[in-house]
């Protein structure tokens, strides 16, 4: 698999701490199954100026794992205006910037940067907006992708590692096939769960779109290959024992508010 979001580079963001926490995060992802990995650190000018140095002594480390290490930049929305859309790191040197917006809406700020970053050839990744949104999904699965971005899932919220507030909208999210592809975002060793995250989805959702979301898109943001959307949705009696299996019980209405 291609994991297209890590903090795997030690000492440049809240991820890895050291070269020796970095090697046990990639011998992590490897059991998992993870074959290519993106070192998304959050920008910062510390590092940025250390990036390509951190970056090369790591894909050494990634290389003896088994694990091929792709660069890139996770980019706060709040710290990105001043900086030129040519100059961002993209994911593997595509075309895709992974951006966290940081903000629970969609401003106007935003819309007018997605669109000069669209024009210069960019196209924006929106990181976990589960995170963000949480139930207040509706602006996030419709406007995003109006406005050309593709919508990257956590591992981790699929399977409650943020809290069942997380979880039950990114679940929401998935079933209004507004996501594009999962990665596991990981700070630490156990942040490294696609494997699970992928038998989780296998069970309620049909093969050909947990594919997409976990093989296919990730691949086509390195390659350069158009993004392939998945038509999956939930029928009643799924999403009744997905709620049992989560204990999740909120009321007849909210269960049929899910469509």
């Amino acid at each position: 698999m291609t994991d297209i979001h890590s903090h795997i580079l030690p000492g440049l963001d809240d991820g890895s701490d050291s070269p020796e926490r970095s090697k046990e995060m990639l011998a992590a992802a490897a059991r998992t199954g993870v074959r290519r990995l993106a070192a998304t650190s959050h920008y910062s000018v510390r590092c940025e100026e250390n990036y390509d140095r951190v970056f090369q002594e790591t894909a050494q480390m990634a290389a003896a794992c088994g694990i091929e290490l792709i660069p890139g930049m996770e980019y706060d929305f709040d710290r990105i205006g001043g900086l030129d859309v040519l100059s961002l790191r993209t994911v593997g040197g595509g075309d895709f910037v992974l951006v966290d917006m940081k903000q629970p809406y969609v401003s106007d700020g935003s819309v007018s940067w997605m669109f000069n970053a669209g024009l210069n050839g960019r196209r924006v990744i929106v990181a976990h907006p589960e995170r963000l949104w949480k139930l207040g999904w509706k602006e996030c699965y419709e406007r995003l992708p109006e406005l050309g971005c593709a919508l990257q899932i956590n591992s981790g919220s699929i399977l409650g590692r943020y809290g069942a507030d997380v979880m039950f909208a990114a679940w929401k999210l998935l079933q209004q096939n507004v996501y594009c592809m999962v990665a596991d975002d990981a700070h630490h060793e156990e942040s490294f769960c696609m494997d699970e995250a992928r038998n989780a989805l296998s069970e309620f959702f049909p093969k050909d779109a947990v594919d997409i979301w976990f093989d296919y898109n990730p691949e086509a943001v390195v390659s350069g290959r158009i993004l392939r959307a998945t038509k999956a949705r939930l029928g009643f009696a799924a999403r009744l024992r997905w709620r049992l299996a989560h204990g999740c019980f909120v009321g007849i209405a909210g269960m049929e508010s899910w469509h």
